[in-house]
């Protein structure tokens, strides 16, 4: 996560990081369900 966090400090536009509890390193393989929810939000700017 602070991979994740150093990235999102050097991102010049507004950016939000999501984070999935007990995801390992493939989120769209543990957990799909909320990838896909996020993807679609974003894509439909609702995020």
């Amino acid at each position: 996560m602070a991979q994740l966090d150093a990235i999102r400090r050097q991102v010049a536009a507004p950016c939000e990081l999501l984070e999935l509890p007990r995801c390992g390193h493939s989120p769209h393989r543990d957990q799909p369900e909320a990838v896909l929810d996020a993807v679609t939000r974003f894509i439909r700017g609702i995020a």
